[in-house]
């Protein structure tokens, strides 16, 4: 596939960042039965996305992901911890 001299120079412009997020799910069947997950990785991001519309869309796929896996779980999941920084040194 050959790029144009725009998805060239947008690709041009994407910043790496690096993250980890932590989430708490509910086991269904109540009581205080939970489980927690973690994910971490790199994001290539363009100029002018929002941390929080990046968090919105890693929590989204991380629960989507969980879900597809068949685990039974109840409810929305509470973040118990979540980073995005430039992955540089």
């Amino acid at each position: 596939m050959t790029m144009t001299a725009t998805e060239s120079r947008a690709t041009d412009q994407l910043v790496t960042y690096s993250y980890v997020l932590t989430l708490q799910f509910a086991l269904a069947g109540g009581g205080m039965n939970h489980f927690i997950v973690e994910t971490g990785g790199t994001l290539d991001i363009p100029p002018g996305y929002s941390r929080h519309q990046a968090f919105q869309e890693l929590r989204q796929s991380m629960i989507a992901q969980v879900r597809a896996q068949g685990h039974p779980t109840r409810g929305e999941p509470n973040t118990i911890f979540f980073s995005i920084e430039r992955d540089s040194l």
